[in-house]
This record gives structure tokens, sequence and C-alpha cells, in this order.
């Protein structure tokens, strides 16, 4: 019975964490006007000022120049704001990686996620590594949890 109740408990624990880190994300995503709040650097393309690994705070701003910002161009990019110029129908950036040779070329506005208001330093870690070993992490998890209910 007490296996039981126990399992019941890990789930509800479980459910309400994902309940509570949805909520979380819903809420940075009002509070910083962006749909992007938070991201992980996955490249070393921003290097030395971002490093892989590094969770950074996303603001949803109109960028200017020397500021980091995130966009999308079919997936999320982090990279500096080089040059800025208005058109009719709002505002086009040029951003280039610090570590890269050459600029990313136009980004309109609606592509802009925001910029970086703080760095929270290899906290992403873990998040990089569970895509990378989505299947690995799954493997050792269920491992341990049938070890837990064989030996106790």
């Amino acid at each position: 019975m007490e296996k039981r109740y126990d399992m019941k408990a890990a789930i509800i624990i479980l459910v309400m964490a994902l309940i509570l880190s949805y909520g979380l994300v819903k809420f940075l995503s009002i509070a910083l006007n962006t749909e992007l709040p938070l991201a992980v650097v996955s490249s070393w393309s921003m290097e030395p000022t971002l490093h892989i690994g590094d969770l950074i705070i996303v603001r949803g701003v109109e960028p200017e120049i020397g500021d980091v910002v995130v966009f999308s161009r079919g997936k999320y990019i982090v990279h500096r704001v080089i040059a800025k110029s208005e058109t009719t129908n709002g505002f086009i950036v040029i951003t280039k990686g610090d570590a890269n040779t050459y600029p990313d070329g136009r980004i309109s506005y609606k592509q802009v996620k925001g910029k970086v208001v703080m760095i929270v330093p290899y906290v992403g870690v873990l998040k990089l590594l569970s895509e990378k070993f989505y299947y690995v992490f799954f493997i050792l998890a269920f491992m341990v949890f049938l070890s837990t209910k064989i030996f106790f």
C-alpha cells in the first residue's frame, strides 16, 4: 500500500512541477513582453560575451545598436545588433555574432523576439545535455525507477 501511495505522490509532484514551470514561463512572457522570455545559448558565435549553456533572459523591446538580441530565422539565434534602420514597417537590424566573421544580413522587426537583459552563466547546460542525450537520461531514469521498486 505504501508503494502505491509513494507512486501517486510522485506523479502529483511531477504534474505540479510541470504546471508551475509552464505558469512561470507564461508569467515571464507577459511580464517581459516577449514570446521567448528564457533561452539557452547553444553555440560559440557570441564568445566571449555568451558561452554555451548560459541561460539568457529576454525582454521584448526595440533593440539599439550594440544590444544582444534573440531573433528567429527558422531557429532562434542570439547575436549583437551592429546596424539599425527605420522602414515604414518598423525597424530592420543587421546582426553579427561576436565570434563570427560576417554579419547575418537584414533582420525584420517581426523576427526580433527581444534583447538580452540578463545572463545566468551555465544554468542551461542541463537543458542542452538533456536535448542531446534525451534517450540516455530516459533509460537511466527508468533503470533507477525500476531498481528502487525492486529493492524497496
